[in-house]
């Protein structure tokens, strides 16, 4: 089983009205269409509970397979995902922030 190197954090914002439709988008086309690309092993959600300050939140972890396969994601394959998102959700305007983090170590409570 391969395993990932990194993390690719994808926090994205829009008006809550469009959470739900996010959501489903995100579900049913966004990550299923990332994914096709070999630098991915898997994702993980992360919707927010609930709207905060007028806005909706989530997060999208992306397991990255190495560098070189996520550079040429980057240079190939991400700027068609991120108008496809984009145009989505254009009267939304929203924010998106992301990360390439390190794989974490784990820690157990002692308790």
């Amino acid at each position: 089983m391969d395993e990932a190197q990194f993390i690719y954090e994808v926090t994205v914002n829009v008006v809550a009205g469009d959470g739900a439709r996010a959501i489903t988008f995100m579900k049913e086309e966004h990550i299923p269409e990332v994914l096709k690309h070999p630098a991915f092993i898997r994702a993980e959600f992360y919707p927010e509970v609930e709207a905060t300050e007028g806005t909706f939140s989530f997060t999208t972890h992306y397991y990255v397979r190495n560098s070189p396969l996520f550079e040429q994601y980057i240079q190939t394959y991400a700027k068609e995902m991120r108008e496809h998102f984009l145009d989505q959700f254009a009267s939304s305007s929203p924010t998106v922030e992301r990360r390439l983090l390190k794989i974490p170590r784990t820690f157990k409570s002692l308790s």
